[in-house]
């Protein structure tokens, strides 16, 4: 991350004679954090730039890096020896060494744990389900000769990050702690440091930073959910082209175009994946309780 120092400097370097003709200030040409793409910085507008600049100088840009133990760099090596027990003071597995980057968001509402509980299941299998429709059962899940595919066969074309969203909400079986994680992925939220410790969201505030930074490095984002209704799995692409090209492939019930970035609030993941212009999916894979909810996505990662 660029230091804010060295924004701050730019902004208020003056000669030490003052003069009568305000210079307009200076903008950096690249984006000063290291979660902001250099896209979404060039489109914002000089007021943006000044007001985003504002927030960085004083001291709301901090790394807020204090759990960088916790991500897990997991070689083809090192993977076939340890155990990986992911959403247990783990929230980060890397894998593979593949050009493209795939990003795996689960558990940014704490009482969705379907995703955690199957990014565990395939990292502690080291397979891919062999499935290829949205109809698995459970029992099909837990029988060992539908996993056939060795993860590693991924690590020359992939690097996949498993993420989890909200860790504590996670422990708690909450949505969230103090804030809603999925309403936090805006670039003014993202900002306001002040407000998050006002009204006691930093935590949250922290993830959603630690995840918009995963999102800009990435080729893709798929994001996984349940829901408190009974329905059937289905996927929300962005509105990418290649997000609705991506989401006919999944194996899912149904595709609902034109609907992600409808939220009355704003701030989603997605929200944050398109103003990275980085494809993404957001899935629900059903209803919490069911017992089948943890087979979707086990088997959208096939």
């Amino acid at each position: 991350m660029r230091c804010a120092s060295a924004v701050n400097e730019a902004m208020h370097s003056s000669s030490e004679e003052e003069t009568d003709d305000a210079k307009p200030i200076q903008l950096p040409a690249f984006s000063p954090v290291s979660w902001l793409r250099q896209e979404a910085w060039a489109s914002m507008s000089r007021h943006e730039k000044e007001t985003f600049l504002e927030h960085i100088t004083s001291g709301n840009f901090q790394s807020d890096r204090q759990d960088v133990h916790e991500r897990y760099y997991a070689t083809p090596t090192r993977f076939s020896q340890d155990d990986i027990d992911f959403g247990n003071g783990i929230d980060r597995v890397v894998i593979g060494r593949g050009p493209r980057r795939v990003l795996i968001l689960s558990g940014i509402h704490g009482n969705e744990p379907c995703g955690v509980e199957a990014v565990k299941m395939i990292l502690q299998k080291r397979k891919l389900f062999s499935g290829n429709n949205a109809n698995v059962t459970s029992e099909e899940l837990s029988q060992e000769e539908n996993w056939i595919d060795k993860l590693e066969m991924l690590f020359d074309s992939l690097t996949i990050e498993f993420m989890l969203g909200n860790p504590a909400a996670l422990r708690q079986n909450r949505r969230f702690i103090q804030r809603n994680l999925n309403r936090l992925f805006d670039i003014n939220t993202l900002c306001d440091s002040d407000l998050a410790d006002q009204e006691g969201y930093r935590y949250e505030l922290h993830r959603a930073r630690l995840i918009t930074e995963s999102i800009r490095h990435a080729d893709f984002v798929l994001d996984i959910h349940s829901c408190s209704s009974d329905v059937g799995s289905f996927a929300l692409p962005s509105s990418l082209d290649l997000s609705e090209l991506l989401a006919e492939h999944l194996p899912v019930k149904y595709v609902v175009e034109s609907l992600v970035h409808a939220c009355l609030d704003g701030g989603t993941t997605l929200d944050a994946a398109l103003w990275n212009d980085v494809p993404g999916v957001c899935v629900e894979c059903g209803q919490h309780t069911h017992k089948d909810v943890g087979k979707c996505f086990a088997q959208i990662l096939e």
